[in-house]
């Protein structure tokens, strides 16, 4: 790998690169990847390590939260809020890392910004921050002390390595022990460890969800692991699991994720009854069974949302049915906007249930089915 220096736009960005006359000859997550990297190929030569800054667009809330926090104080923003700042994504809230003294910490930055204190994890040292802008819009801070003594350890620790990313505001470096930002690359999903999904085994529906949410697909190894893990659901308390059936629905493409639990094995230790569904047969006008129907459903449904959106062309779509759709019901649009954003709590919004009464709306065919000598199918 031997290339020049770019200094914007580098496929090189936000990473630390080897090198040697001016040329980069290897990179990597770490300082230690780079050097190591580069001993492969240009051995006999010292090269020089440095680190390929990005162009982030900060939250404002970073620079109060540091000058909240002695000059010395060790901390980095760490997990998703990472992640979305290399893929220029928005990340409503901010997780850091700290080596000891979490609830102590947000505590203070709590008492600087004028916020809401909560001591979230007292077992794991984590305090929440909760900030409210003057539309009324909150966002949360929480301060972790590290999963282990260090922080390479608390990353390797993690769900999934672009998860697994810290950056330290003070002097614009990322730490990426497990070359996650290759796999943001690569819009690949892969789990830090062997036993990432048996540690905790809600991550299983987290990476589905998150591979709908960026388009992203699944390391094979991390989908075996998944499968592995399937059964492990059970010692997961219902509102865990609750909440990110929920954050699937409400998300994109919600069928291609139910669909992928189908297929990792995990309904039968989620939503069990689901699978009764599965081979039963419908008179027309139905064109499926009633489990492809459903995931037709919610297929068809979030199409529907989606052109309802405000700032939708009617007039370019090569889609009949859409376009006809958002002519008629165009100027509804922000009605239709606005309600299915609203949010009935913190966790849960209109679209979310509305996705789960698609998913739900055909349970009882299974038990209600029957057959007519004339061969039509009822569901009384």
């Amino acid at each position: 790998m031997i290339d020049e220096i770019s200094p914007t736009h580098s496929p090189y960005t936000g990473r630390w690169v080897a090198l040697v006359n001016g040329r980069i000859i290897a990179q990597g997550g770490t300082p230690e990847q780079a050097l190591r990297a580069s001993q492969h190929s240009r051995f006999k030569e010292k090269p020089e390590i440095i680190f390929m800054p990005a162009s982030f667009t900060l939250s404002p809330l970073l620079e109060k939260i540091m000058d909240a926090l002695p000059a010395d104080q060790e901390i980095y923003l760490v997990g998703g809020a990472v992640r979305d700042l290399l893929t220029s994504r928005f990340s409503p809230d901010l997780d850091f890392a700290v080596p000891s003294n979490g609830i102590s910490l947000a505590r203070k930055v709590a008492n600087s910004l004028h916020a809401s204190f909560v001591p979230l994890d007292e077992e794991r040292d984590t305090g929440r921050v909760v900030v409210i802008d003057e539309s009324g819009t909150q966002t949360f801070l929480d301060f972790a002390t590290y999963r282990g003594a260090t922080l390479d350890e608390d990353l390797r620790a993690r769900d999934f390595t672009i998860n697994a990313l810290a950056y330290n505001q003070r002097d614009g470096t990322i730490f990426d022990p497990l070359e996650g930002g290759n796999d943001l690359r690569k819009k690949l999903i892969r789990a830090c460890s062997n036993t990432s999904l048996s540690d905790d085994p809600v991550r299983i529906l987290r990476a589905i969800r998150q591979a709908a949410a960026f388009g992203f697909h699944i390391d094979r190894n991390t989908r075996e692991l998944m499968k592995q893990a399937a059964s492990e659901l059970v010692r997961i308390s219902p509102e865990r699991l609750r909440d990110e059936v929920f954050k699937i629905l409400k998300g994109p493409k919600p069928d291609t994720a139910i669909g992928a639990l189908e297929m990792l094995g995990v309904l039968p230790h989620l939503m069990p009854e689901l699978l009764a569904m599965k081979g039963v047969a419908q008179s027309e006008p139905h064109v499926y069974e009633v489990w492809t129907h459903t995931l037709a459903v919610l297929d068809y449904l979030d199409q529907i949302i989606s052109a309802l959106r405000v700032g939708y062309d009617a007039e370019k779509t090569n889609d009949m049915f859409t376009g006809l759709l958002t002519l008629r019901l165009g100027r509804y649009r922000e009605q239709i906007a606005q309600h299915f954003s609203n949010q009935l709590n913190v966790d849960r919004s209109m679209r979310s249930l509305l996705f789960f009464a698609a998913l739900y709306h055909d349970i009882s065919k299974p038990d209600t089915k029957t057959v007519e000598e004339s061969g039509r199918i009822r569901f009384l």
